[in-house]
C-alpha cells in the first residue's frame, strides 16, 4: 500500500459499489480510509505505514506507532499469533 498509494485504494474502493452494487456495498469504515484520514497517503507524499531506515531500495521496515494510533477503534486488538496458528488461518477457508 505504501508504493502504490493509500489515496487510490480509497478511490478504487469509492468506484467499485457502481460497477457491483450487490458484492461491494460499503457498509463500514475500514482501515485504508483511516490512514488516509490521518494523511498517511504512502510513498508518493512520503507519510508512510512504516517507518524506513537505510539506503534507497534495501530500507527496513518497521511499523510507525502513529498508524497504529490512527486505526484504534476500526481495528481489533493486536494479537501475537503462534507460528501454527498462523499457518491454520493460511491454510483453512473461512
Amino acid at each position: 500500500m505504501d508504493v502504490v498509494g493509500n489515496g487510490h485504494a480509497v478511490h478504487a474502493a469509492g468506484v467499485m459499489p457502481r460497477g457491483f452494487p450487490d458484492r461491494m456495498k460499503p457498509d463500514f469504515t475500514n482501515t485504508t480510509q483511516v490512514i488516509v484520514e490521518h494523511k498517511r497517503y504512502g510513498k508518493r507524499p512520503a507519510r508512510l505505514l512504516h517507518l524506513r531506515a537505510g539506503q534507497e531500495g534495501q530500507a527496513k521496515k518497521a511499523p510507525d506507532p502513529e498508524t497504529y494510533r490512527a486505526d484504534q477503534g476500526v481495528v481489533a486488538a493486536r494479537k501475537e499469533f503462534a507460528p501454527d496458528e498462523i499457518i491454520a488461518r493460511c491454510m483453512v477457508r473461512w
